[in-house]
């Protein structure tokens, strides 16, 4: 269910901000803003690399040293 919850919240603030990426911790707090437990918050960082696997959101790949990844939601 985690891996819905990450998708509805990408898409959601696909439709407020465009052109806005996300991080794993930028989407975690959005998750628990909108009240969503532990349980859930804990597997966001393999939900959201499920989701990318699987083609289901965008994501790039930003700095050289300090690497990590941002998401949002296809373009519908």
């Amino acid at each position: 269910m985690s891996q819905m919850d990450c998708l509805r919240y990408l898409q959601e603030q696909k439709k407020q901000y465009p052109e806005k990426w996300h991080r794993v911790k930028d989407v975690q707090e959005g998750l628990q803003q909108k009240g969503l437990s532990n349980g859930v918050l804990k597997g966001v960082a393999n939900d959201l690399f499920q989701l990318m696997r699987c083609g289901d959101v965008e994501w790039r790949g930003v700095g050289a040293w300090n690497h990590y990844k941002e998401f949002r939601a296809k373009r519908c």
